[in-house]
């Protein structure tokens, strides 16, 4: 299964280098893809990750305005 797939900007693809990763993602484009610095990467997951239980609430941020605050994953279900 894949755990991850590289949505926004298009032309990133996985590094056959590097390898899969379900908490990390090496990426790699063509130098026709245009990526500018400080530009942000989205991923659509495919796979729940325990790691995000180490992590504290995530924020949404839009606007670069806090708009909301999510829990993470709760093991006690």
């Amino acid at each position: 299964m894949v755990e991850s797939q590289p949505l926004s900007p298009r032309g990133l693809t996985s590094s056959t280098l590097y390898g899969r990763s379900t908490n990390q993602e090496m990426l790699t484009s063509s130098d026709s893809t245009q990526l500018y610095e400080d530009e942000l990467v989205f991923l659509r997951p495919h796979q729940s990750e325990r790691v995000m239980l180490q992590f504290g609430k995530l924020l949404v941020i839009r606007n670069h305005q806090l708009q909301d605050t999510w829990e993470t994953f709760d093991l006690t279900y």
